[in-house]
């Protein structure tokens, strides 16, 4: 995660050669999803994540990752780190994206990667000034496009996005 940061930090001078591109804060709240048991979050575990987020037009893609430490998920678990890789289509305030993601999981005594997975989201994100915004979105993970027929609401997880353009 630190050498991920110091990527991001050292890649900041270069934004300003490219058209639409932010760089994205995230604090998401996560749930113990019933239908996915594999995820290492549980109900109320908070994750951060830094993103960058390059759009052309109403389409981007956001790269990054979330942290979170101690999560009360499935497992003994010290620390999760999650890179993720989404496609967002915006339109006036509204936001929607579909993700790949992939745990590297912590224990104390091992470390190593999960599964891969996906998510959905689903959000508003109100401009503040000419540079920055403010989010709110909905997220629904899941192990496999066949189990999109088990959607049910208490299984989303919820998260605050602070965006930076420069």
């Amino acid at each position: 995660m630190k050498r991920f940061i110091l990527c991001l930090i050292l890649a900041l001078p270069a934004l300003h050669t490219l058209q639409g591109a932010d760089v994205a804060v995230m604090v998401k709240q996560h749930t113990n999803h019933s239908k996915f048991s594999d995820r290492p979050y549980g109900n109320s575990d908070l994750s951060y994540g830094a993103f960058l987020e390059i759009f052309d037009g109403t389409a981007g893609w956001r790269l990054g990752a979330l942290y979170g430490s101690d999560p009360s998920g499935a497992g003994e678990v010290d620390s999760v780190i999650t890179p993720e890789l989404t496609l967002l289509l915006q339109d006036g305030i509204w936001e929607a994206g579909v993700s790949a993601l992939i745990d590297y999981i912590d224990d104390g005594n091992s470390n190593g990667w999960g599964d891969h997975y996906y998510q959905f989201q689903l959000g508003l994100n109100f401009p503040v000034g000419k540079s920055m915004s403010i989010g709110g979105h909905a997220f629904y993970a899941f192990d496999r496009f066949g189990n999109l027929n088990d959607f049910r609401f208490n299984n989303l997880d919820y998260g605050l996005t602070f965006r930076f353009r420069f």
